[in-house]
């Protein structure tokens, strides 16, 4: 864009800015293709390109920021996409959030006040699923289909932000280029690895930082060999990847022992046939258990979603005692509940749970965004699902900031932002990562949800190691709470040397005056 205004300060006069003579022809096919293709309608055409494309359109065409600001009262339309692969499906969409937030602000009635205007946002939300090709899938074939739905997005449904959900890692460049050519902001889950200067992209949560801190208090509680297994699908294969990035730069400094395995489901999974699937992974995921036992992992860290139920029902069956079992991302409040004591102790990284405390000016408070989304979907939001909702919390902000949803403006409001939300605090780094705040460590203890870390955040103290399968069937069964007789005594009392939350939450009573009964008589 800087060499386009160069050229525009220069030859003020010229009616062709896109001759060889004053641009690269490469350069000039880039911009023409994002635009002149979309529509054969110049007008059209300069609401939804780059101000690099006005240029090479007309040159008395009116200014991209004064096409994209709302005036006089009337009523303008902003588009968000987002491509999701298939193990989305079965579980929380951030399409719910986002239409929650939608609804409460009454932007998808173009009741969104933007200067001196209105803005309605709506949602283009797009699945690339590997069902789609039948017998004939193929990881080519997917890869294309996901060029093919962005290019429909920039096109016909010309977006202005795009939610990024890695389909095909190796055509994730192209995407991203594909989108900043266009002028499309770009949200991502976790930050991209992009070797181009890109200034639309923002990154909007850092789960690591927290994984990183659990390990380093799993070390100070004797566990120095960590495994790691994932399922072999994009989201979960990136993350993955990087935390054993940041693994090894904690291998060094604190001796841990690691690994890393495949894990679970195959990518062409029949998601339409859930008992089939389930059939036939639980084999894979004995194997990848198993694998963990026999190399001796302590803690053991599973990128994964819909088989996240299985492993912990598979762990307590097959009685493995890892000392800490940990999930990336969040876990929904129903899975603790119907889970059981197979979820109990269990660990995930996060950024957001119903139960955070905080204000916000949207929502008011995350206790009224959480009620209000219950009331509406009869069920507590997941972190998922708020995705969609804080995405229409920093489209809102950053159109509202200087009454545009200009692209330039857009960016300035976002790199300034700081401002209080169901997340927490918002604000970007200087590369466009969100550092509002720390993310969090959540552990499910006695059938709830409980904020581990930050300590400046938790509502709970970290329980850390589990207890052994045996400890946990003995005494922490389903005994009377009124009588410790010899055999439970005994137990009773090596558990709580080794796992104190033994003593704190089982038992106590009886156990616990027995000891002291005992301690008084010697």
């Amino acid at each position: 864009r800087s060499l386009i205004l160069l050229y525009l300060s220069v030859f003020v006069n010229s009616q062709n800015f896109c001759s060889p003579d004053s641009l690269s022809a490469s350069l000039c096919e880039i911009l023409m293709f994002s635009c002149s293709s979309n529509t054969t309608d110049g007008e059209v055409a300069r609401q939804y390109c780059p101000i690099t494309c006005d240029l090479c359109i007309e040159l008395d065409a009116p200014s991209l920021e004064s096409i994209q600001t709302p005036r006089n009262n009337n009523t303008m339309y902003y588009r968000l996409g987002g491509t999701f692969p298939c193990e989305v499906l079965k579980g929380p969409s951030p399409y719910e959030g986002f239409q929650f937030w939608a609804n409460f602000t009454g932007a998808s009635v173009g009741e969104l006040r933007v200067g001196d205007g209105f803005v309605v946002v709506e949602s283009v939300f797009k699945t690339a699923c590997e069902t789609t090709f039948g017998e004939d899938w193929n990881p080519e074939a997917l890869c294309a289909l996901w060029i093919q739905i962005v290019e429909t997005m920039i096109r016909q449904d010309r977006i202005q932000a795009f939610y990024f959900i890695s389909v095909c890692p190796r055509v994730e460049a192209q995407i991203l280029e594909m989108l900043n050519v266009a002028g499309v902001l770009v949200f991502s889950i976790a930050k991209l690895n992009y070797d181009g200067a890109l200034n639309n992209i923002w990154t909007i949560e850092r789960p690591y930082d927290s994984f990183i801190e659990i390990v380093k208090e799993a070390k100070q509680n004797g566990m120095d060999k960590v495994g790691i297994a994932y399922a072999d699908q994009p989201i979960f294969v990136r993350n993955a990847e990087h935390a054993r990035d940041q693994f090894h730069l904690l291998i060094d400094t604190m001796s841990l022992d690691y690994f890393e395995v495949y894990s679970p489901i195959s990518s062409n999974t029949d998601i339409n046939n859930w008992n089939v699937t389930e059939t036939r992974t639980w084999p894979q995921v004995d194997g990848v258990l198993h694998e963990m036992q026999a190399r001796g992992v302590q803690m053991a860290y599973f990128f994964s979603w819909v088989e996240r139920d299985w492993i912990l029902k598979r762990i307590k069956e097959l009685e493995i005692d890892f000392k800490a079992v940990s999930f990336f991302k969040s876990p929904v409040q129903a899975m603790a509940t119907t889970l059981g004591d197979s979820a109990e102790y269990v660990l995930f990284s996060a950024m957001y749970t119903p139960s955070f405390q905080t204000d916000c000016a949207i929502f008011g408070s995350n206790q009224n965004y959480a009620q209000g989304f219950l009331q509406q979907y009869g069920h507590l939001p997941s972190e998922y699902e708020t995705y969609g909702a804080l995405l229409g919390i920093l489209i809102q902000h950053g159109m509202q900031k200087h009454g545009s949803f200009y692209l330039g403006r857009m960016t300035d409001a976002l790199e300034t932002l700081l401002v209080d939300s169901i997340w927490g605090p918002l604000k970007f780094s200087v590369d466009h990562v969100n550092i509002g705040r720390e993310p969090l460590f959540l552990q499910i203890q006695q059938e709830q949800v409980k904020i581990v870390k930050p300590a400046s955040l938790s509502d709970a103290a970290l329980e850390l190691p589990v207890p052994t399968w045996e400890c946990r069937r003995t005494v922490l069964g389903d005994l009377d709470p009124d009588t410790c007789g010899d055999l439970e005594y005994s137990v009773w009392r090596d558990c709580v040397e080794a796992y104190p939350s033994v003593k704190k939450r089982y038992n106590q009573e009886a156990c616990a005056n027995r000891e002291a009964l005992e301690r008084n008589a010697s």
